[in-house]
């Protein structure tokens, strides 16, 4: 009994105790997981994938992977309101057995006003699923000196324990499009805000009861020509809440322009990137990213700097992005 106890009481903790989201180094590039109202803002028919691993010499590392994909009216023009259409399919896997599966459906509406403006409001609604595989070595299977396989463990337990629930979410954006090319002006920012988990699902995985706490999410990000439209500097703010937790993301990349230039069509740009960025307290982030006309690639490698730094198994984490863009 006692065993059963502390068994539940490390999983509600490490699980479900306040059950919150994944997060990743690079948001600008899924930016369906920050607002629904960023669906098909600025590319007609859009494909993203993230792959990111955490704490790989743990032995049991933390991954996460996400699939995105956003279309609107080919035929649909900025000076005219549009509808977006987006699908988010995500998997997060937490240790060696403890998984979450999400499928998000979004939608937005992008209404121009004045010349160079867009607000945009969008909703999201899902399906997902926890599950757990208690699998592995448990406390009661030494024999003193080793691990034992032919001992049962004390704590009797079924191959797999899964809960699933719907989940609902919506969001604001605001989006500045300059349609000239002109040295040493803004060309583009947006900004966007959006409410995750509205309706706060209950979660229950053997004894272990919890509710899926509401996100907050607001992100902020641009591009700037430096002196000329073939570099730019894209200054990026992301802060996410979620009670307990915060998290607060800051810093800057800088983007030039090997053919093409911003206001180019997408099959004649061609870029390099480099960027530099700091979660509070957590983690340094070094980030290289490439544009070869539609095909998008981004990496980027977390050092470590909060308290987890003291153990070597926890002081890195590794993201891959890859993006492609219908012209």
């Amino acid at each position: 009994m006692k065993n059963k106890l502390v068994f539940l009481l490390f999983f509600g903790i490490l699980v479900n105790g306040y059950a919150q989201d994944f997060h990743v180094s690079q948001p600008g590039g899924q930016l369906l997981s920050i607002s629904p109202a960023f669906t098909a803002q600025n590319n007609p028919i859009t494909f993203q994938g993230t792959y990111r691993q955490q704490w790989r010499t743990a032995g049991v590392p933390f991954q996460t992977q996400l699939v995105g994909f956003q279309a609107r009216p080919l035929a649909a023009r900025r000076q005219s309101g549009f509808l977006g259409l987006g699908l988010l399919l995500a998997r997060d896997i937490a240790a060696q057995n403890i998984g979450t599966n999400a499928a998000q459906l979004h939608l937005a509406y992008h209404l121009p006003f004045e010349r160079n403006h867009h607000f945009s409001a969008g909703l999201q609604f899902g399906f997902a699923q926890r599950n757990f595989e208690p699998t592995g070595q448990w406390g009661g299977q030494y024999d003193g000196l080793a691990f034992d396989a032919n001992i049962q463990p004390s704590i009797s337990l079924q191959n797999r324990y899964s809960a699933s629930y719907l989940d609902a979410g919506l969001g604001f954006a605001y989006a500045y499009q300059r349609g000239t090319a002109r040295e040493k002006t803004l060309s583009h920012l947006e900004v966007g805000i959006g409410a995750h988990h509205l309706n706060r699902a209950q979660i229950q995985l053997l004894d272990v009861n919890a509710r899926l706490r509401p996100r907050l999410a607001v992100l902020m990000q641009a591009e700037w020509c430096l002196g000329s439209v073939r570099t730019a500097l894209e200054p990026l703010l992301c802060y996410q809440l979620q009670q307990p937790a915060q998290e607060l993301l800051y810093g800057f990349g800088i983007k030039h322009y090997l053919d093409g230039g911003p206001f180019s069509r997408i099959g004649n740009v061609q870029t390099l990137g480099f960027g530099l960025y700091n979660r509070w307290q957590d983690a340094v982030i070094v980030q290289f990213k490439m544009q070869l006309r539609q095909v998008q690639l981004a990496c980027a490698y977390d050092f470590t700097v909060s308290s987890f730094s003291k153990a070597p198994q926890f002081q890195s984490a590794f993201e891959l992005q890859f993006g492609y863009l219908f012209d």
